[in-house]
């Protein structure tokens, strides 16, 4: 057994290897975020591609893509003119059919490597023509209840495993007669060993769920899922983890069912030193806390694309410092309400203990979730008509409300005698703890939804107003316009005043140079008419949006007039 446990050590420790050497790419649900061509805009030669970016890693495999013109006509692309690009694994590269000079649609669909979520959506552009269609917004589905559920013994079985290990390992008093102590740690273990059991199990459930909502192993083979994805990576990083830990704690806790209490682990690191470091229980711990934070890559970052560092080590500290909390109370009502021996005094010692580490693991799981939320949700708006923003608003409630009953708890500890004389209030610590599940439940269902973020809950851009410029040459003052002032087709017109009086001699014609920094200078524009001062120059052509790499901003080629 104890040559598995190393085993185990080893495994683990080649999983953190994968963990920090593996992309840290986790948005939770992919975002399209734009197209060349625009979405709505002209070009007036047809493209022989489009490319679409998401702002999530996608999964070529994974992805379809049709294109229907103004009459409906429907052409699917084949699998063989989808690409990614090289540089690019969020930009879909999608190769066209022969166009005419008509409006079309481009409909696409689509899943990331993250989570194996869907996104799917449409643009249109028109080919010299303005276009007649309108696109859909890009849209996932909705959470499924599978998922849910998983998710649901994923991040409980982590409350169970951290909260047992807690309990078992740093809670209970050192000066308790060692058969007490021994029965209260085997229970806590066993709580931590179910709790690392439900992680093993939710994520091969996880995985089972990818592949068949990939089309089955014959579209997306398992391989490809589990090796080629970030999904894949995240999901044998925590399976491994987990497995180290069932391994360990295993162990610890046949040496405590025999009779042999575990010493305290902060006891046992005073007395030996670094020798802690070989210690079983420590590393059972390290595996608790590595495991938070693989589990902690598969949580949102709203619309990030390149989610850094802070943003692992937030999500990470949100689902330790809630299961400490969380995991804590399960593990307490467990041991206390499994051992009716337990003198009360002891129950009473664990909860004095517990009291200050609780509220502060609440206080970073609010902390960290509010800091969450910034990014999960794009305005108030968005919280209030949404399902994941409703969801996240009574799971805000669901924690306050759990809080106070913990805070009605640290009072009762306060005031108690240092025996903890009176009744242990096992009954009110178990609605708490339950309260906690109940949270986890819903973070299980926003962890499953898509966040309200996106383009959908943008403030309406402003109206663009016409573009002009004033200049005075000599005796002229010379103002140009152009309008409306966006990619596509502009009219051009030129007001001319000539301030001389009496006027020496009318202006025939005016010329307008049109060019930009990409396509250089265009023929001169000529007026046709000159009607009061003011010269129809007639329309020019101003290219869409260039945009810059996935995950940047987008910026407007303007051109020079």
């Amino acid at each position: 057994m104890l040559r598995a446990a190393r085993t185990a050590i080893v495994g683990a420790a080649l999983a953190l290897w994968l963990c920090a050497a593996g992309s840290v790419t986790a948005s939770a649900h992919t975002l399209f975020v734009g197209s060349d061509p625009p979405d709505g805009g002209v070009i007036y030669s047809a493209p022989d591609h489009v490319t679409l970016d998401f702002t999530s890693p996608i999964m070529l495999e994974a992805s379809q893509a049709t294109i229907a013109d103004s009459e409906g006509r429907l052409t699917v692309i084949p699998d063989s003119d989808l690409r990614l690009d090289p540089q690019y694994p969020t930009r879909l590269v999608v190769k066209l059919p022969p166009l005419g000079h008509d409006s079309y649609r481009l409909s696409f669909k689509t899943r990331d490597s993250v989570d194996v979520h869907d996104t799917e959506g449409s643009i249109v552009f028109g080919i010299t023509v303005a276009p007649a269609l309108k696109s859909e917004a890009a849209a996932s589905p909705a959470a499924s209840g599978s998922e849910v559920l998983l998710r649901w013994l994923l991040f409980s079985g982590l409350a169970g495993l951290v909260g047992g290990l807690l309990l078992a390992l740093f809670l209970l008093p050192g000066d308790v007669v060692n058969a007490v102590r021994a029965r209260a740690q085997a229970t806590a273990l066993l709580v931590a060993l179910s709790g690392a059991v439900l992680v093993v199990a939710g994520e091969l459930g996880m995985l089972v769920l990818a592949v068949q909502g990939a089309g089955g192993v014959s579209r997306l083979p398992l391989q490809r899922l589990v090796m080629g994805s970030d999904f894949g990576t995240r999901l044998l990083t925590s399976s491994l983890l987990a497995t180290g830990a069932v391994l360990l704690i295993a162990w610890l806790a046949l040496g405590a069912l025999r009779g042999r209490p575990i010493e305290n682990v902060i006891s046992s690191a005073r007395r030996s030193g670094l020798s802690i470091l070989t210690a079983a229980s420590l590393r059972a711990c390290l595996l608790a806390v590595a495991l938070a934070g693989a589990l902690g890559m598969s949580g949102h970052v709203g619309a990030s694309t390149q989610p850094g560092l802070s943003d692992a080590v937030v999500r990470g500290a949100h689902l330790l410092s809630f299961s400490v909390w969380g995991g804590g109370l399960v593990a307490i009502v467990a041991a206390v309400a499994g051992n009716r021996h337990m003198p009360g005094g002891v129950a009473w010692a664990v909860l004095r203990r517990f009291s200050p580490i609780a509220a502060g693991a609440l206080t970073v799981t609010v902390g960290s979730g509010l800091l969450m939320s910034g990014k999960e949700v794009a305005s108030v708006t968005a919280a209030l008509s949404t399902q994941y923003g409703i969801a996240l608003l009574i799971k805000v409630g669901l924690v306050g409300l759990v809080a106070l009953l913990g805070l009605r708890h640290a009072i009762k500890v306060a005031c108690a005698p240092r025996e903890g004389a009176g009744r242990f209030p096992l009954r009110s610590l178990g609605v708490e703890a339950a309260g906690a599940l109940l949270v986890v439940l819903f973070g299980a269902f926003l962890g499953a939804s898509f966040p309200a973020v996106g383009a959908q809950y943008d403030p309406p851009p402003a109206q663009q107003r016409l573009a002009a410029q004033t200049v005075d040459l000599r005796d002229l003052t010379v103002r140009l316009s152009v309008a409306p002032n966006q990619p596509g087709r502009n009219l051009v017109a030129v007001n001319v005043i000539n301030k001389r009086r009496p006027v020496p001699a009318r202006v025939t014609q005016v010329y307008v140079i049109v060019g930009d920094s990409l396509s250089g200078t265009r023929p001169a524009l000529s007026s046709s008419s000159d009607q009061n001062g003011r010269y129809d120059v007639g329309s020019a052509d101003r290219p869409p949006a260039h945009r810059s790499p996935p995950g940047g901003t987008l910026r407007d080629g303007v051109p020079t007039m």
